[in-house]
């Protein structure tokens, strides 16, 4: 509504400029032809005031023109545009030549011209020359043309000031005539502009103001903000007021009523009471249209509350769009409709709601209904249509279209509502309808529609006629009164009627039927009364199942009960039961018997008071966690006497489940374990006195072992003085002496130094397996390639003139004692190489495999060759000292080296063993502690 008053408004100012443009362009059109045809009324409005030059005339006509060209209907001719531009930009020219005629005292000829060419005759003088002010007034009203046309934004601006610049010189100058004021003559500029140059002056620069209202500070004008309405109110007042206490003034002063002094108090009270009461005015007029303009807003804000609760809580999605069909609003309805939230879809063209396939013919029906002049169809109208969710599934929706125009702009909004539901319905209604036949005489169990007062059978299914060995026809012409058991027939009347008076929703009960062949059937029957649409009982909806079975298992379950409390009594163990939340209902009578408690006081937890003080607490917490998990229960504690005593009991118990592994029950045993007890105290009495043995025999095996070491080591020092000895005397046997020896005694003297030696290497080796023991271990971490690399230079002498083919992993880090290490490394790869040395390719592979499982911090070195091998059947003596699996002609050796390495493998904590065959190569396997095991 307020783009419309604003619509108005402007439409109504461009009127009034256009007046003004026509009446300032027939003033210039008068003026010329005053000049052409010397008639001096048109030019001298005023006998001996100045006149309207020739070229201000012609400047006032195209000026005219140019805010005729201005005017907003106008602009649709292309050509308008630049006629404006032509004619303001001449009119530039000539004020800005006439301006320099001023300033430089230079005479352009261009007046006298214009003359020539209006009056046909010449004027020299400069007469005919426009006013400076009206060359000033005239540029800046151009200028302001030229910005206002081709202008935009800041140039909107520029150009209303430089109108309102333009104005000042002639609207002095029309004030002076108004007054008749002499001494303004004195004011060249001013004095020589005519009255109605002065007055067209002014009305142009009004016009080109109004020309373009609703743009740059004339909007505060339009707008309907209290800015635009004070100003509206208080510009005729401002213009006006000063004029008439102006003239007044004039007035006075020039009939000499009043001193100057007395009529400037005078005019300054004036002034006062002027602006107090256009203040007052005022006021009272914004306080009415505030007071207006906030019962309109609340009454906006009540309707918008109002429209946006509606909206937001609409069950259908609500979507509003503009002409370009761009979404403007989306209710929270649509948002889940659609899976789209609001500020993702606003501004988004209402085509991405819909497939492809409909948006032809969805802008099709939008153009036929915004022509048809329709403001609403129902919904439906459009027909059944397809919606788009985010996701790309389509479902189907009706919808109801609306239009209305806001603001000069149509506005349509769709209220759509997602029918899959429905159409879901109706086809599952259809399809109840299709197979309630089926279903009424598919299904296990009887079905009957019954007449509600009298009982009678109106329809049954085949179900119904299994249960009962009637066929259908018979069924129909009898009540079901007549086939109840006549035990059953009173009790099941009187029920009946009080469901059928009392209009109760449904009716069960559980009763004997008579078969056709006159034996009973037990069933449940489930009945639901279905009212006339008066409310009066009407038909009743039965189901009938055969719970014959169900009895039967009934009976069994009793008599299981039964004997299961008789076992349990006979038993000499105490025997109870719990409920599936781990609360007691049942305490054999041995329980009983020993407590002295009645079972009424035990039930439930009441058995926890039973037990000894010290077992209650943890008793209770692992109760209550088996029955919370479902586990089996298994603890001891010890249950309270009749006579006061404890006595230690072993308790079980089990859960029994349904069928969907659900607990139902719990059954438990309690055992008198008292005398076990006593029996364990006293093996765990014997195992500490054995482990005292234990310890004791261990020191003194300790102490022997140091003894044997000690002896071991006197031995092997004490034999070596005697082997040096026949060692060196053999020598010098040899080498002395050796010419003169028989070939025989030669032998026997190299025989003797070779066993010699030998009994020193196994001397040494004794020594070095002895100090093992002995010798400190500090382990750290340290890297096995560098001491595999180190080995192996020291052993390159084994590899002379021989191919050997060694392979070498990366080896991890791991925890040893370095020295140790490698003595682990120099027998393991000493032996690779000796007994690969019949090998006509000999491969040695040394390396680890990764811990297993990988967290494990232990993993497990390896050295392999392809040499000799041995038969896995004797690897038991594999680690022991002096133990050999091949003959000492064939490869050399003491027998101990594998025992060293066994011994150092064990001190640090690992294990070492061989994986071999014969004639195809031994792998030697030995576990230490990796880089994790730091931890």
């Amino acid at each position: 509504m307020n783009s419309d008053i604003v619509s108005v408004r402007v439409t109504r100012l461009t009127y009034i400029s256009l007046a003004m443009s026509v009446f300032c362009l027939l003033i210039g059109i008068l003026v010329l032809c005053g000049w052409a045809y010397q008639i001096e009324a048109p030019t001298n409005v005023l006998p001996g005031a100045a006149t309207m030059k020739v070229n201000t005339a012609l400047s006032i006509i195209l000026l005219s023109l140019a805010c005729i060209g201005l005017q907003p209907g106008i602009l649709q001719r292309k050509w308008i545009p630049y006629g404006v531009l032509v004619c303001a930009g001449v009119v530039g020219i000539l004020s800005l030549i006439s301006l320099l005629e001023y300033l430089v005292h230079w005479n352009s000829g261009i007046d006298a011209f214009l003359v020539r060419l209006i009056t046909r005759r010449d004027d020299p003088s400069q007469a005919i020359r426009m006013s400076s002010g009206s060359a000033v007034s005239l540029l800046l009203l151009s200028c302001a043309i030229i910005l206002l046309k081709f202008g935009s934004g800041i140039n909107k601006t520029v150009s209303q000031l430089l109108a309102v610049l333009a104005s000042i010189v002639p609207l002095i100058a029309l004030l002076g005539y108004l007054y008749d004021i002499q001494p303004i003559q004195q004011l060249t500029a001013i004095a020589t502009l005519a009255i109605h140059s002065s007055l067209t002056m002014v009305l142009l620069c009004f016009g080109l103001l109004l020309a373009q209202s609703d743009q740059g500070p004339m909007k505060i004008l339009i707008s309907e903000n209290l800015g635009g309405v004070m100003a509206r109110r208080l510009l005729p007042f401002i213009l006006l007021v000063p004029v008439f206490i102006g003239w007044l003034r004039s007035w006075e002063q020039q009939g000499g009523y009043f001193d100057n002094l007395l009529g400037a108090i005078m005019m300054v009270v004036a002034f006062m009471l002027s602006f107090v009461v256009i203040l007052w005015i005022t006021a009272h007029s914004l306080n009415r249209l505030d007071q207006a303009r906030k019962q309109a807003e609340a009454k906006v804000s009540t309707n918008e509350a109002r429209f946006a609760g509606i909206v937001e809580s609409a069950m259908d999605a609500i979507i509003s769009a503009d002409e370009t069909q761009s979404i403007v609003l989306f209710n929270h309805s649509a948002e889940t409709m659609f899976e789209y939230s609001a500020q993702e879809v606003l501004g988004k063209p209402i085509s991405i709601l819909m497939p492809t396939r409909f948006h032809a013919i969805h802008d099709q029906h939008v153009h036929l209904f915004s022509q048809a002049g329709e403001t609403t169809r129902e919904m439906g109208d459009l027909g059944k249509i397809r919606g788009l969710r985010k996701s790309g599934v389509e479902f189907p929706i009706e919808a109801s279209i609306s239009q209305i125009e806001v603001q000069g702009r149509k506005l349509y909004t769709v209220i759509m509502r997602d029918i899959t539901e429905r159409n879901r319905t109706e086809a599952a209604l259809r399809q109840s309808e299709e197979h309630f036949r089926v279903l009424f005489e598919g299904v296990g169990v009887g079905n009957v529609e019954c007449e509600a007062g009298t009982g009678r059978y109106l329809m049954v299914n085949r179900k119904m006629e299994e249960i009962t060995g009637y066929t259908a026809d018979e069924l129909t012409a009898m009540s079901f009164f007549q086939i109840t058991h006549p035990d059953d027939v009173a009790d099941n009347r009187q029920r009946y009627e009080i469901f059928i008076q009392e209009k109760s929703s449904n009716f069960a009960v559980e009763k004997r039927y008579i078969r056709k062949d006159g034996s009973p059937i037990w069933v449940n029957v489930t009945s639901t009364l279905l009212c006339d649409a008066n409310g009066n009982p009407w038909r009743t909806i039965a189901v009938v199942q055969d719970i014959s079975e169900r009895k039967r298992m009934e009976a069994t379950q009793q008599e299981s009960e039964r004997r299961f409390r008789e076992l349990a009594e006979s038993l000499p163990q105490f025997i109870w039961t719990c409920t599936h939340d781990g609360l007691c209902d049942y305490l054999s009578p041995q329980w009983i018997t020993y407590t002295g408690i009645p079972a009424r006081e035990q039930l439930g937890l009441g058995w926890l008071n039973q037990l000894h003080p010290d077992d209650q607490e943890p008793t209770l917490t692992h109760w209550n966690t088996a029955s919370a998990q479902g586990t089996s229960y298994n603890t001891q504690f010890r249950i309270r006497s009749v006579d006061g005593t404890y006595r230690w009991f072993r308790t079980c118990a089990v859960p029994l489940f349904d069928e969907k592994n659900r607990i139902r029950k719990w059954f438990g045993s309690n055992t008198d374990i008292e005398d076990l007890k006593r029996a364990e105290q006293n093996i765990q009495q014997l195992n500490i006195e054995l482990e005292n043995r234990v310890i004791e025999r261990t020191e003194e095996l300790a102490k022997a072992n140091r003894e044997l070491e000690a002896f071991a080591y006197s031995v092997s020092h004490d034999l070596r003085a005697p082997l040096r000895a026949i060692d060196g005397f053999s020598r010098i046997l040899l080498e002395d002496y050796g010419q003169e020896l028989s070939a025989e005694a030669t032998e026997y003297l190299t025989l003797v130094r070779h066993n010699t030696q030998q009994m020193g290497r196994l001397i040494d080796d004794l020594l070095n397996l002895s100090r093992i023991n002995r010798q400190s271990l500090t382990k750290r971490l340290i890297a096995p390639y560098t001491i595999v690399q180190d080995v192996l230079s020291e052993l390159e002498y084994e590899r002379v003139n021989r191919t050997v083919e060694i392979l070498i992993d990366e080896l991890p880090e791991c925890f040893a004692d370095p020295a140790l290490l490698k003595q682990v490394y120099v027998n393991l790869l000493a032996n690779a190489l000796k007994f690969t040395r019949n090998s006509k390719q000999a491969v040695i592979q040394v390396g680890y495999r990764p811990a297993s499982p990988p967290e494990s911090p232990v993993p497990v070195f390896f050295v392999k060759d392809n040499g000799a091998g041995f038969d896995m059947k004797y690897s038991h003596k594999l680690f022991h000292v002096f133990q050999r699996l091949h003959r000492a002609e064939d490869y050399e050796g003491t027998g101990v080296g594998l025992a060293i390495v066994h011994r150092i493998v064990q001190r640090h904590g690992g294990q070492i063993w061989a994986e071999s065959e014969l004639n195809q190569g031994t792998s030697f396997y030995f576990t230490l502690e990796g880089r994790g095991s730091e931890q």
